[in-house]
């Protein structure tokens, strides 16, 4: 019997330590509007070249970088642009891929002025003309 204990207690443990060490990741599901752009950029040796996005973004995009080495580093994100540092003596060329939703224009309804429901009529008053004889 102490052992059919001890194996149950062991079989508990494990599945306890085993709940504990689960990893949850979590996706983004890209929505209909989001969008991918793409472009390539040469970064001259030892120097920051700030890259502009040719449509901006509502926030800044999932951005992926890569060189031939991948050796240069993304150090600043922005909804309209990022920067990428090559700290090597050599320039590199570096494709990039942004994804997100862009900025779209937008446009405000015109503002129309006496549109909607008529206005309740006024009461017309009767022309009456008066005249001196009292004759109507």
């Amino acid at each position: 019997m102490p052992g059919a204990l001890y194996g149950v207690w062991l079989g508990g443990l494990v599945l306890l330590a085993g709940a504990g060490c689960q990893i949850t990741s979590t996706t983004h599901v890209p929505t209909e509007a989001a969008t991918h752009q793409r472009g390539k950029a040469v970064v001259p040796p030892g120097d920051v070249l700030e890259v502009y996005y040719p449509v901006p973004f509502v926030s800044p995009p999932n951005l992926t970088t890569q060189s031939i080495f991948d050796d240069c580093s993304v150090i600043e994100q922005k909804p309209d642009h990022f920067r990428i540092k090559n700290s090597n003596p050599f320039s590199r060329e570096v494709t990039w891929e942004a994804r997100g939703v862009p900025i779209t224009a937008v446009t405000t309804p015109a503002v129309q002025i006496g549109v909607g429901a008529p206005p309740a009529p006024a009461a017309r008053k009767e022309e009456r003309t008066e005249f001196a004889n009292g004759a109507k």
